[in-house]
């Protein structure tokens, strides 16, 4: 869709935006946003995330205003930009996309929202793709613990935490009386993303934010496939997407020491799986996929934080999730069965954590997380598990002039049981970790840091019973992280707003490391192999300079890293492990001034192998990807409009993240938001 098309594909729906601006003003003057009322200060006892520079684990934090200025619609789009993440995506807009920190897999990182987990016992691998940046205030990615010292006890299980903070928490904090947005975006490959969200003041003590999101999209686009010394265009196909999301937040003070957050979230989609490319002597019958899956996932948590006392801090959270999945395939050779399958997780959560403050730079915290995750598949004899899994964390931590301490303790205790065939023997782990920092200069933003971590990583239910892809004889990965940093942060001065550097270098050792081969966008082969040792450095700019009225923003990433197969009996030993590129690198400048601004991002993935033999036929070859975005605020009859348009892969790079899977060329959007006043 050239950008024409899309100027006036946008105004076409501008009455729907002005027809539901008009409602959102007669809501919120039905809260009465002229009343004056006098609000205490509220009180939040989770705590955000440490600067960078200054955490004592390697941790990345993209601000709401960091996420506008980016070309992205999802999380997955989002954390591109972030160091030493490996982005797995199938391409389209309705493409699987999965996250791998430091070549771990998507299974070591916990991706949470609001500090609880998000959890898919099945595969172990969140979509990111299905979460939008509208809600989020926050992004934050975590090497190790949060300095919350009231998480739950899942977080200190996980290798590495995705943290998505809702708008809620800062719209509860603030004196505003409501404030709404509406959004309206079209783009390449027939996307239309129609979004509204309203916060609003319930009372002194209560707030409620809803969110809605729809995006539909044909997702077809042309491609290039190279036969020897022809090369075809072609289009793909069957990578259509439809899918509607909706978020309800509450947020309500009990009492003056007692903060209660509610969470409801539903999502709904409908999507083609592409088909892997391969060449074929039918050149008709390279775009053949009729896969379809069908994804409902939907589940409301709690957390509560209390201060029972000025030294000791309480918070209570619970969960309840339901995840349905069916998936069909209908058989090109009617001699051949079709196949529809269909699954349905459940999960019930219990959290509880404790924080007291020893002294006047120690607190010490205990957690306690008790989980039920169950699994009902359709086909014939499934195993149909259920998995109870406690974790209890027990965790100090020091603030000092000079140097900082955390250090915790984890056991993992996880049963199961099967209706049909062997359940996996029970397992237990007790995992330590200990960080250091150490400030040498006091009237410098210079600190130095070091931290060991252990981590304890169960096979998932598709890992071990799923028929076509799972192994029960698949042991638990164990990983044992070691870090050292340096981080320096200067604050404003006449000229540079913010500057900061953090430099990390890390050895991970993992045993019985799970492999996962891909073999089509939903079926994967597993097995353990052995042994794997990853080697690197990540470093991370970023700096703010004002020049005259405008606002430069610069910020860097860069990570090289070596995942080589060390297991004494493999077949390919000191080998780079599949889908591990060794360098990563991402940048990311913008110019701001007033109510326009101007964004250029560009990302690196170095080569990577498709299977264990590290060998030509086997190598995906780097690539680079540009994205460029305009945007610019306006007055628009009482309202305030900011309109964005956006270039993605802008010099047309032909790559794939997966073998055999095709990314789109050059695409285009173009947004427009209403909201009551410029913010």
């Amino acid at each position: 869709m050239q950008p024409l098309r899309l100027v006036l594909s946008v105004f076409k729906h501008l009455a729907w935006l002005c027809a539901l601006a008009f409602a959102s003003t007669l809501i919120a003057q039905s809260i009465d946003s002229t009343k004056t009322v006098r609000v205490d200060e509220i009180r939040v006892e989770a705590t955000r995330l440490l600067s960078p520079s200054a955490s004592l684990h390697s941790a990345e934090t993209l601000s709401k205003a960091e996420l506008d200025k980016l070309n992205a619609i999802t999380v997955a789009d989002a954390v591109r930009q972030l160091p030493s993440v490996t982005l797995k995506d199938y391409g389209g807009i309705g493409g699987l996309k999965t996250i791998s920190v430091r070549s771990l897999g998507a299974e070591h990182t916990a991706v949470q929202i609001d500090g609880i987990k998000i959890s898919d016992a099945q595969t172990g691998q969140i979509d990111l793709g299905r979460f939008s940046i509208q809600n989020l205030d926050q992004i934050e990615l975590i090497n190790g613990n949060a300095p919350d010292m009231l998480q739950p006890a899942r977080a200190y299980a996980s290798a590495s935490v995705l943290n998505l903070v809702s708008k809620i928490e800062s719209f509860h904090r603030s004196a505003r009386q409501s404030e709404w947005r509406l959004g309206s975006q079209v783009g390449s490959f027939e996307q239309f993303n129609q979004s509204a969200s309203l916060f609003a003041r319930l009372s002194e003590r209560a707030s409620l934010g809803v969110d809605i999101e729809r995006i539909s999209a044909n997702g077809e686009y042309d491609y290039r496939l190279q036969n020897g010394r022809e090369t075809m265009n072609l289009t793909r196909r069957n990578a259509d997407l439809r899918s509607i999301r909706a978020e309800t937040d509450l947020a309500f003070n009990v009492s003056d020491r007692s903060t209660l957050f509610v969470k409801a979230y539903f999502y709904d989609s409908e999507r083609g799986l592409p088909s892997a490319v391969a060449i074929r002597p039918n050149p008709d019958l390279i775009e053949v996929s009729r896969q379809r899956l069908w994804h409902q996932d939907a589940f409301a948590q709690t957390r509560i934080f209390t201060s029972l006392s000025e030294r000791l801090k309480m918070s209570v959270g619970g969960k309840f999730a339901y995840n349905y999945l069916r998936f069909i395939e209908p058989a090109l050779d009617p001699r051949n069965p079709n196949i529809d399958d269909r699954y349905v997780q459940r999960e019930i959560y219990g959290a509880a954590s404790l924080a007291y403050r020893i002294g006047e730079k120690t607190t010490a915290s205990l957690a306690t997380d008790l989980a039920v995750n169950a699994l009902n598949a359709s086909h014939y004899q499934a195993a149909q598990p259920t998995r109870w899994t406690s974790i209890a964390a027990l965790a100090l931590a020091h603030q000092g002039e000079t140097t900082s301490l955390e250090t915790n303790l984890v056991a993992t205790y996880a049963r199961e049981t099967t209706v049909f065939g062997t359940s996996a023997p029970n397992r237990n782990a007790l995992t330590p970790s200990i960080a250091i920092g150490y400030k040498p200069f006091a009237d410098l933003g210079f600190r130095l840091r070091a931290s060991h971590r252990q981590t304890f990583r169960l096979p998932t239910f598709n890992d071990l019973y799923y028929a076509r892809v799972g192994n029960p004889n698949l042991r638990p990965e164990y990983a044992r992280q070691w870090n050292v940093g340096v981080g320096y942060e200067r604050l404003s001065s006449s000229m540079w707003k913010q500057a900061a550097v953090r430099l990390d270098a890390f050895r991970i050792d993992v045993t019985d490391k799970i492999l996962a081969i891909p073999r089509d966008a939903f079926n994967w082969s597993m097995r353990n192999i052995g042994a794997v040792q990853t080697t690197g450095f990540d470093a991370r700019v970023e700096s703010q300079l004002q020049i005259a009225s405008a606002t430069l923003s610069l910020v860097g990433n860069y990570a090289r890293q070596e995942a080589i197969d060390v297991s004494p009996a493999s077949l390919t030993p000191n080998q780079q492990i599949p889908y591990a590129p060794k360098e990563l690198a991402s940048a990311h400048f913008s110019l701001e001034k007033d109510f326009w601004s101007i964004g250029y991002a560009l990302s690196y993935t170095g080569f990577r192998f498709a299977l264990p033999e590290n060998e030509a036929s086997n190598v995906l070859p780097a690539f680079w990807l540009n994205d460029v975005s305009l945007s610019v605020g306006f007055p628009l009859w009482s309202f305030f409009a900011k309109a964005k348009f956006e270039a993605s892969n802008l010099f047309n790079a032909r790559y794939e993240v997966i073998q055999f899977f095709p990314m789109p060329a050059r695409n285009f959007r173009l947004s427009l938001n209403l909201t009551p006043n410029a913010r």
